[in-house]
């Protein structure tokens, strides 16, 4: 039986406990979440559902006097779908966003392509660490589970794949954190930069990824995947203007 976090905030929060992880595996697509490493993260807040059109569109409307996304996501019965189609800038603007809205320190500052800075001690809204996204996904201090998906070795338990669009956030099982869509649904987008043998040279306490790249970590698999797409150990990478609808991002924060 999954056990559900009760550090929920009004935000939909979930508390994920501080520790040590195997992280990476060696039987992923592609093949550069290997090898297998020990991990420590420190304890941090993830958003329990990824973030919706509905929340979206708030922040869309807020910057541009009312002007929502696209007419396909005004419609209210597609609201509680998560966002898709944005770029990682949009992401890390929408959280700064969120974080002003609610008199919070900005995790984000700076501009440019390579000039975006993120202090990981504010309370602030950010995206989630490459690290800190496989371990909530694995269940945090239920990692030893050993699942492939995100609280389930049954990929159609926890996740959306193999259909032509998103689903509502929530539909499927959550993994042991009661955190929903890890494995499928939309990709989330990571703070880390993308290196392919990162994993033989990075860092074991909190890594946060090389400090340059090209292309950005995304995680989880998309409704359009395959089931083998959607292994919590599965590391893929975009460019951070890609946007496509199969992409979207889930809220971290590290206090409250």
């Amino acid at each position: 039986m999954f056990e559900t976090s009760s550090a929920q905030n009004k935000n939909d929060m979930v508390f994920v406990s501080g520790g040590m992880f195997i992280m990476g595996d060696t039987f992923c697509v592609g093949c550069t979440d290997a090898p297998k490493h020990n991990v420590t993260v420190n304890g941090f807040y993830i958003g329990k559902y990824e973030v919706t059109i509905e929340q979206y569109n708030g922040y869309r409307e807020a910057i541009n006097n009312s002007n929502r996304l696209d007419e396909e996501n005004v419609d209210s019965e597609r609201s509680q779908y998560p966002i898709g189609g944005v770029s990682w800038y949009d992401a890390v603007e929408y959280c700064n966003w969120r974080s002003e809205k609610e008199k919070l320190t900005l995790a984000y500052s700076g501009t440019g392509s390579n000039d975006i800075a993120c202090d990981f001690s504010t309370n602030g809204y950010r995206l989630p660490t490459e690290a800190e996204w496989e371990y909530a996904a694995r269940g945090g201090i239920h990692y030893k589970d050993g699942y492939c998906y995100s609280g389930s070795n049954t990929a159609s338990e926890v996740g959306w794949y193999s259909i032509s669009s998103a689903q509502p956030i929530g539909g499927k099982n959550p993994n042991q954190l009661g955190i929903y869509d890890m494995s499928g649904n939309v990709m989330e987008w990571c703070w880390d930069w993308y290196m392919d043998d990162y994993y033989k040279k990075g860092e074991n306490n909190n890594p946060n990824g090389p400090k340059y790249g090209d292309e950005k970590v995304v995680r989880g698999g998309e409704y359009g995947n395959g089931e083998g797409w959607l292994y919590v150990c599965n590391r893929l990478h975009l460019f951070r203007r890609h946007t496509s609808n199969g992409v979207g991002f889930r809220l971290v924060r590290s206090n409250l």
